[in-house]
């Protein structure tokens, strides 16, 4: 299954519902949920203008724009209303915004309570890696988090990220990892994609010698999971 099928599986979305999509990339997940959740309203934001341009050409080209509200602007500060929506969202893209934390307040203003928060998202399976004890870890983690612009701020394992989901508001929270499922068909992409290695630069080739039970080693993926605190309203 694939993150964005994930995403809209695990956040239950409906036809009454409204969701806001941070990081929509392509708007891949954007044009699928229509199709298979019907939400009222999506409404996307993506700090890249060049995919921004991109991800409204293909939602124009099927005739999505009066369902699928796509602008360019940032995670942490959408300038949205308060309690706006029922659903928000991030696909494989929370590890960039300068702070996760600063997004996790903002997903929780823009939720009406009771609302749910879902993110497919990259963190450290623990520790640095220790460079005088595993220098091609220690090598690969600095690399690729160079290569894929994470904040400092950013770098933290499971317990630390469902505290500070927790911390923002959130409740029932829940951050399991889905590194088994996702990795190996990420790896297969890194080897068999020549244009995937391309966008990486020369960190992608780099990583394509490294043996993957040591290159994903210091990381994990998880799915997160938390609904905004306060019981949801009944019309």
């Amino acid at each position: 299954m694939s993150e964005s099928k994930l995403v809209g599986r695990t956040a239950e979305i409906t036809s009454a519902e409204e969701v806001v999509d941070v990081g929509f990339g392509f708007a891949a997940q954007d044009i699928y949920w229509p199709r298979r959740f019907a939400p009222r309203r999506i409404i996307g934001f993506n700090i890249t203008p060049e995919q921004v341009h991109l991800a409204r050409a293909r939602v124009r080209k099927l005739g999505l724009e009066d369902r699928i509200d796509l602008r360019e602007g940032s995670a942490t500060a959408t300038g949205l209303p308060d309690a706006c929506c029922d659903v928000v969202t991030a696909v494989e893209c929370a590890f960039h915004f300068d702070t996760r934390e600063d997004f996790f307040a903002e997903a929780a203003r823009l939720l009406r309570p009771g609302g749910r928060l879902v993110l497919a998202d990259s963190i450290p399976s623990g520790p640095d890696p220790d460079p005088w004890q595993n220098p091609l870890q220690a090598l690969v983690f600095g690399a690729a988090r160079a290569a894929l612009a994470v904040p400092r701020a950013n770098v933290y394992p499971r317990e630390v990220y469902a505290a500070k989901l927790a911390a923002a508001g959130f409740e029932a929270v829940q951050v399991t990892s889905i590194r088994d499922q996702v990795f190996p068909g990420w790896h297969r992409a890194l080897v068999d994609d020549p244009g995937l290695r391309r966008r990486l630069g020369p960190v992608g080739w780099l990583l394509r010698s490294i043996p993957a039970e040591q290159m994903y080693a210091p990381f994990d993926y998880v799915l997160a999971v938390g609904r905004r605190q306060g019981s949801a309203t009944v019309d």
